[in-house]
């Protein structure tokens, strides 16, 4: 094969970046910069962007937000699914070990979550396609559909929005008769990710945040009275300082680095094609994920249990593992009977926490140093609620159901260096 066939086949592969982005992602800008600040927030990602958005909200006088990457919306907030799906199906889990109070507190957070999503895309009219057509956690076995009648019967005790489908509710919502059943949740929704993080950014910058990208955050040395962050563009001091960098945290938490570990997502997008699925959907334990977008698109996500070692501690976003590509695409046309071409497939890094709870607020032993960080797979209905809390936080007023078990308290470091 020539040199000018090897460019024509790779034309004609999938395109390796993520359906979302866009080239407004990069009107930020960069150089160099000095001054004191309030609020220095390390991390352009959702968490970052809202984060600054509240605390412009909640006056706060100076913010400046610092992104290494070309442009924002670089790392897991512009490389996921798609989803915003509120209601964690840990529930149970979470009974059995912390009790219901706690139980219902998390999965009332998340459910604020959404309403908080759909207000700010509503209030500044943030064009990202936002949708709640619900979305079902699908029974693909006996197993599995064991799991759907307990855990629905839990949460439906508990008088929470779900309701438990059938193998025929399930075909005729999905478009597959594969699915033995499933546990709707009506709150769940689809959102192009990354126009909604670039609408906060707009607001935010309007009410006097300070962005910058290709701007790397290499130290914070801590002055006592001030922090003083070390860049590639030049020293600045700050007041607070906020770490929103997902998985990457630990660079500058050293508490945090054995505590926060990064696993690798994978996502393909099909052609348009006809057939209609409804609603959001995912399989029962959360490891596959999909919907339709309006022009017909399948998008679908997971699946990296399927290979050794499920991409655990992998953080190469730049490129894909084949093996798992080939088990999304079987997928495709054995679960979902799509045989349609892939447009795009690109990867993306969450970080989870040890304990697999969302690790946020004032770090212990250094009031002016906070931290947001560890959502897993469940950012999007998690992180804008968890910002605008973090943000009163900062500013000193007082919280509104925030959950203590997302506290960054030294026992969640026990072991850490």
């Amino acid at each position: 094969m020539d040199m000018m066939s090897e460019i024509i086949v790779l034309q004609a592969g999938p395109l390796r970046v993520p359906f979302w982005w866009e080239p407004a992602r990069l009107n930020f800008g960069t150089g160099p910069i000095s001054g004191l600040f309030a609020v220095v927030i390390i991390g352009g990602g959702l968490a970052g962007i809202a984060l600054a958005y509240w605390l412009a909200r909640l006056g706060c006088r100076s913010v400046l937000l610092l992104e290494k990457g070309e442009g924002l919306c670089q790392g897991a907030s512009g490389r996921n699914g798609g989803h915003i799906v509120p209601g964690t199906m840990e529930f149970g889990r979470h009974v059995e070990l912390y009790g219901p109070e706690i139980a219902q507190v998390l999965w009332d957070f998340e459910e604020e979550g959404v309403k908080e999503v759909r207000a700010i895309a509503d209030e500044l009219a943030i064009d990202c396609g936002l949708t709640q057509t619900g979305t079902v956690s699908l029974a693909p076995d006996e197993e599995g559909l064991r799991q759907v009648y307990s855990l629905g019967a839990l949460l439906q005790e508990q008088e929470l929005p779900v309701e438990i489908w059938d193998a025929q509710l399930c075909k005729e919502q999905v478009g597959s008769n594969v699915f033995l059943g499933g546990l709707y949740r009506p709150n769940g929704g689809q959102l192009h990710p990354e126009r909604f993080v670039l609408g906060i950014a707009a607001e935010a910058t309007r009410r006097g945040v300070e962005i910058r990208v290709r701007t790397e955050a290499a130290q914070v040395i801590d002055h006592g009275d001030v922090l003083e962050i070390v860049t590639n563009q030049g020293n600045i001091l700050a007041e607070h300082v906020v770490y929103a960098t997902n998985w990457e945290v630990g660079r500058h938490v050293p508490r945090l680095r054995d505590r926060i570990y990064s696993a690798r997502g994978q996502v393909v997008v099909t052609e348009p094609v006809d057939r209609l699925c409804r609603v959001g959907c995912g399989t029962i334990g959360g490891f596959s994920y999909w919907f339709q977008n309006p022009e017909g698109r399948f998008i679908l996500g997971g699946l990296r249990n399927m290979v050794p070692g499920a991409e655990i501690g992998v953080s190469n976003d730049a490129e894909v593992n084949p093996e798992v590509g080939k088990v999304l695409r079987a997928f495709l046309r054995q679960e979902l009977g799509v045989s349609a071409d892939i447009t795009h497939e690109w990867t993306g890094i969450m970080g989870f926490s040890e304990d697999s709870f969302p690790i946020v607020g004032r770090l212990p032993l250094a009031p002016n140093q906070s931290v947001i960080a560890g959502f897993g797979g469940h950012g999007m209905p998690g992180i804008t609620h968890a910002a605008k809390e973090l943000a009163r936080m900062i500013v000193g007023e007082p919280s509104e159901g925030f959950p203590e078990i997302f506290a960054p308290r030294l026992e969640r470091f026990a072991g850490s260096v």
